[in-house]
């Protein structure tokens, strides 16, 4: 069982000068009358050079940084992350390939989210028939075995999926829920449309099918209720469905709930 995942998107990694800028202020705010050279005596250096550190104006050295991590009682796991945060600030070109890296796990990323192969072939790997072979995944999926070694390598970096053997592929996410926010209304339509396309292209009237919609009026203080409701019935299919028994098929289930109107409507 897979649910489609949305991360939302990490703040800014706080550097260590942030936290003298934090703790001074912190310490400023408690007591009127400390001042930097207070906060100078107590990290045991001179007014000026913590000003110009405070400042931007000089580099934090791995001495300077442990030395002043251990006056304001920083472990050394603490103080290991920030020495390596301040290295990658001083290289620019740590930084680039840090930033493109991160740029390349994050366009994988949202690969997976819009792409409905992605979870699809992870599924595969739980059937009883299931075949670590290309041309077998393309046809079962209806996709070109191109798509499928570029959506193969994206789950691979993204150490969702691994290839033990040439006979042994396996899914590494398990069976999990995961809360999705921040995506673009784009991702997220991308990977409706295809599932919408899928179940309209098959056959109609196959017993193993069912597609419908239903637009109605509601009570909005009952919305909550609704929403509780939707969560339990996925809950209960897909304990259903994932009971112990024969595996032969990969299904996606999509469930949407969602306001046509903007505002509610002004009561007369």
């Amino acid at each position: 069982m897979k649910n489609t995942v949305v991360t939302s998107q990490a703040p800014a990694p706080r550097g260590f000068r942030d936290v003298l800028q934090e703790e001074l202020a912190a310490r400023c705010a408690d007591n009127p009358r400390y001042s930097l050279r207070a906060f100078a005596r107590d990290l045991g250096t001179d007014h000026s050079s913590l000003s110009q550190v405070l400042r931007g104006r000089r580099r934090l050295t791995e001495r300077t940084l442990r030395a002043f991590g251990a006056a304001l009682g920083l472990d050394a796991s603490t103080l290991d992350g920030y020495v390596a945060l301040e290295a990658r600030r001083a290289d620019p070109g740590a930084d680039e390939a840090a930033l493109r890296s991160v740029r390349e796990l994050t366009e994988d990323a949202l690969a997976v989210v819009s792409g409905l192969e992605h979870h699809a072939i992870l599924e595969l790997t739980h059937l009883d028939a299931f075949r670590p072979d290309v041309s077998w995944i393309a046809r079962v999926l209806g996709l070109t075995p191109d798509e499928v070694n570029i959506a193969l390598q994206r789950l691979i970096r993204l150490g969702m999926l691994t290839m033990e053997a040439p006979d042994r592929w396996r899914d590494l996410t398990g069976d999990r829920t995961t809360v999705v926010r921040h995506v673009g209304r784009d991702t997220v339509r991308h990977l409706s449309e295809q599932v919408r396309r899928r179940a309209l292209d098959e056959a109609a009237g196959d017993a193993g099918r069912e597609f419908s919609a239903t637009t109605l009026a509601v009570d909005t203080a009952r919305v909550p209720e609704a929403l509780e409701r939707i969560a339990r019935f996925r809950r209960e299919l897909v304990e259903l469905l994932g009971a112990d028994g024969a595996r032969d098929g990969v299904y996606h289930l999509e469930i949407s709930f969602a306001p046509l109107t903007r505002t509610p409507p002004e009561t007369p």
